[in-house]
């Protein structure tokens, strides 16, 4: 079975999982729900007809598992708390995700639906791949450079058959000769990345598409999932590609423009409310922040597993205080060194 690349744009994660739902139960039920800014109660998706609701959740798994896990139990919860807003009921609610599979979350969603008047669920990208490739239509139509493989393996299959009315994929540095291709319709030629490209450098490839991930996931803080769309609509008249194109069509371009294309996204992200923060924390010669220091301390206290009592005991014991406000910003600093250190012990010097 293959191992299929994860979709990287967020809406379009959610059309693909519309899809394969669609496929998997032999409907065209399964719809969007809502649209880019408005309230969505919790999910993306759904069928009245299946009694099914979906909420879909493309995570930036460059980053630790312990913090995927936190992340993904918070999203079933809130979604939980947001589903009670639905007007139509449902049997069955699934948290569809990029992410791989986590024991401890499948745990969480099943102790959850024995609570609850309907079915929790966690579909991770392991469980999407198996049903991708149970779907040849589906996967065609996401992973089209896939069929011409799959054609030119089978002993009796026809290759004009099995790429009709699909997309055709080649490298650049191969297309040569003549080349007939009969068809009901004109083919969409689309042209694999050359290896001088941008998108014939994975690493290259990956490092800015999360860089616009974690651009995106700051600006939906302020402006919700329209975010997305307002940054790549920036994206591309900023370096010139046509309204009708998509955005990833970089990929095609030379590995020296990726350069230039870094460099614009660092800056953008570094406009954003947690980038500026870092900036600040990072200068040198100086104790970091108030702002960031707040935001250490949550993430700290979150995986000491500890509550605020715990915090208020420490800064009475060791600074003669109760509070935080009346901390001067080097001990602040000191507090967070603290804890930091805590950490290390509890974990490991590694974690």
């Amino acid at each position: 079975m293959y191992h299929y690349e994860v979709i990287s744009d967020e809406y379009q994660f959610e059309e693909f999982i519309q899809a394969l739902f669609n496929a998997k139960y032999s409907t065209q039920s399964f719809q969007l729900y809502g649209s880019k800014g408005t309230s969505q109660h919790g999910i993306d998706i759904f069928s009245t007809e299946k009694r099914i609701v979906i909420q879909c959740k493309k995570k930036d798994i460059s980053r630790s598992d312990k913090t995927l896990r936190e992340e993904l139990i918070k999203d079933i919860e809130s979604c939980l708390r947001e589903l009670k807003q639905l007007q139509f009921s449902f049997n069955i609610f699934i948290l569809a995700t990029t992410t791989k599979r986590y024991t401890s979350v499948q745990d969480h969603a099943a102790n959850l639906s024995e609570n609850s008047p309907f079915e929790v669920q966690f579909l991770s990208w392991k469980d999407i791949e198996r049903l991708i490739h149970q779907f040849p239509e589906v996967r065609k139509q996401y992973y089209p450079h896939l069929a011409v493989a799959e054609s030119s393996s089978g002993n009796n299959r026809s290759i004009l058959q099995e790429i009709k009315d699909s997309s055709i994929y080649a490298p650049v540095t191969q297309v040569a000769g003549d080349f007939y291709l009969k068809t009901d319709k004109s083919p969409k030629i689309n042209i694999l990345p050359p290896p001088t490209s941008i998108g014939g450098n994975p690493l290259l490839k990956k490092s800015i598409i999360d860089r616009f991930n974690k651009i995106g996931e700051e600006r939906e803080k302020r402006f919700g999932k329209s975010a997305y769309g307002g940054m790549y609509g920036k994206f591309k008249r900023d370096f010139g590609i046509k309204k009708e194109e998509q955005w990833t069509r970089i990929w095609l371009w030379p590995a020296a423009c990726a350069v230039q294309i870094i460099k614009y996204l660092d800056e953008k992200y570094s406009n954003t409310i947690a980038g500026r923060i870092e900036k600040a924390a990072t200068k040198e010669g100086c104790i970091p922040k108030r702002p960031f220091l707040f935001k250490k301390e949550g993430e700290l206290l979150s995986q000491l597993q500890v509550d605020r009592g715990y915090a208020k005991d420490c800064l009475h014991k060791y600074f003669g205080v109760t509070s935080r406000k009346n901390l001067t910003d080097s001990q602040f600093w000191q507090w967070i060194s603290y804890l930091e250190e805590e950490v290390k012990r509890v974990y490991g010097e590694d974690y």
